[in-house]
């Protein structure tokens, strides 16, 4: 798997056992979603039997995720984007063809603060980011993991 997505296998066990199951749809779920097993040279996943159905995204999800991949891609650099890269294509195509997916373009952003960004991500520190709600009228803060 690590070879065929070009994925560090480091990365991959570590996703697959720390990261997999805190990922839902359901926050209030308190159980693990898969059942995950990692040998030498085999990786089993089994979805929960707990979960009455399969899990399915529905169009705002995936809108959604592809819009976090690509807000993430802008801040990597373009030597680590392979894997990134094809995932978010796959998740774009989904629905469809590319052509009729949405295309979302970020702006470019303040360097000195993208910079912040891209250390944090690289060193896996967390980021305090202020920010203003307009729905609410309310300025707060949040801390970013």
């Amino acid at each position: 798997v690590s070879d065929r997505f070009d994925y560090p296998a480091g990365d991959l066990i570590r996703d697959l056992t720390d990261v997999v199951n805190f990922v839902t749809a359901d926050p209030y779920q308190s159980f693990l979603v898969f059942d995950i097993v990692v040998t030498e040279d085999r990786i089993r996943v089994d979805r929960n039997d707990l979960l009455g159905k399969p899990m399915r995204m529905d169009p705002a999800d995936l809108t959604a995720l592809v819009a976090a991949g690509r807000a993430v891609a802008a801040l990597v650099d373009e030597d680590d984007m392979g894997p990134l890269e094809r995932a978010v294509a796959k998740l774009a195509g989904a629905r469809g063809s590319l052509e009729e997916t949405v295309q979302i373009r970020l702006s470019v952003g303040d360097e000195p603060v993208l910079d912040v960004l891209r250390e944090a991500i690289r060193t896996g520190r967390c980021v305090d980011i202020d920010y203003y709600s307009y729905g609410r009228d309310v300025e707060t803060t949040r801390v970013v993991e």
